[in-house]
């Protein structure tokens, strides 16, 4: 048996996303933002946490370091926490996103005065995207789960070891976790991606109370497909 690397949780934490942000950046510069890269982004967010572990000394639980919190011994208890994040999320983001839609409309009609206005620029007509079943499986069981695991499941709970004994919503890990996860997507260049912060905040705090992925895997990829109905709904007139 080697003995493994003694190095400090954040250091380690700081190094992973590092080489994972670059071979994704690398990955878009090569290949586009394609197949390929989506599963390299896969290979590397679930492989690369169990790299680390191996080769790296850590505080963790057995457990903790083999699952990083992807179990369902609590299934119950978190798909009802799950229900209890989303309900707010259901409720008011169309809310949100509709009052954005028309901030853009106004911020138009203010760079570009020629633009003729309308009243009503767009109308809501609910209908789902297409190959909506294909993308339910995609948002929970590829998208949400391998970057849950990487950040909430790995990053975050590296950088609790580092900075342990916060509450939930005061600790520097949490934090950091989604500015690394607002930073990460990045590698598609598209600046927009950054406002995924405010959600990784969610999806953090949601780790920090069930102590699972489970709840937070859920609510990522619910937030996701809420996102899509939305931009299908939407329609100008």
């Amino acid at each position: 048996m080697f003995s493994k690397i003694r190095i400090s949780p954040l250091t380690e934490a700081l190094s992973l996303w590092a080489f994972a942000f670059l071979l994704l950046l690398g990955s878009s510069l090569l290949f586009g933002q394609g197949t390929l890269t989506k599963l390299i982004a896969i290979l590397s967010f679930l492989l690369l946490p169990k790299v680390a572990s191996s080769f790296c000394s850590s505080n963790l639980s057995q457990n903790q370091r083999v699952d990083f919190g992807l179990h369902f011994q609590s299934w119950k208890a978190d798909c009802l926490a799950f229900f209890w994040f989303f309900l707010p999320i259901l409720v008011f983001f169309p809310l949100l996103y509709a009052a954005w839609l028309e901030c853009q409309h106004l911020l138009l009609l203010f760079l570009h005065p020629s633009i003729q206005s309308s009243p009503l620029q767009w109308k809501f007509q609910f209908q789902l995207p297409s190959q909506f079943p294909e993308w339910i499986v995609d948002q929970y069981l590829v998208v949400a789960l391998s970057e849950e695991f990487f950040y909430r499941g790995y990053l975050q709970s590296r950088f609790n070891e580092f900075w342990p004994r916060q509450t939930h919503l005061l600790k520097p890990g949490l934090w950091l976790t989604a500015l690394l996860f607002a930073f990460g997507h990045l590698a598609s260049f598209e600046v927009s991606r950054l406002s995924v912060f405010f959600p990784a905040l969610l999806f953090g705090w949601a780790k920090e109370k069930t102590q699972g992925l489970l709840c937070p895997i859920l609510l990522h990829g619910s937030c996701n497909l809420l996102l899509m109905v939305l931009q299908a709904s939407f329609v100008q007139n």
